[in-house]
């Protein structure tokens, strides 16, 4: 009988040691589940980040070149003017 007491004890210690292990083992996976969320968040958070300023150049980029392209345009038509004034004193014509 006290053999009996003696494993019954021994199998609940076991068990409650089992027991332990797992919810420390769960805790363990909760943290590093909660650890890796908070790196998928930052990824996330990161390629926003990146995707908003690529578009902030891009929309930049465009703004500089409508700005050389009028620029240009305005230039052709002074040196156009130009030419034809040149042009209508050599030839006489007002």
């Amino acid at each position: 009988s006290k053999k009996k007491a003696s494993k019954k004890k021994a199998s609940k210690k076991k068990a409650s040691k089992k027991k332990a292990s797992k919810k420390k083992a769960s805790r363990k996976a909760a943290a590093i589940d909660g650890d890796m969320a908070q790196v998928l968040s930052a990824a996330d958070q990161l390629r926003d980040a990146l995707y908003d300023l690529a578009s902030h150049q891009i929309n930049q980029r465009r703004a500089l070149v409508e700005e050389l392209r009028t620029a240009a345009r305005s230039g052709f038509s002074e040196v156009e003017s130009a030419a034809r004034k040149t042009l209508n004193r050599l030839t006489g014509k007002s």
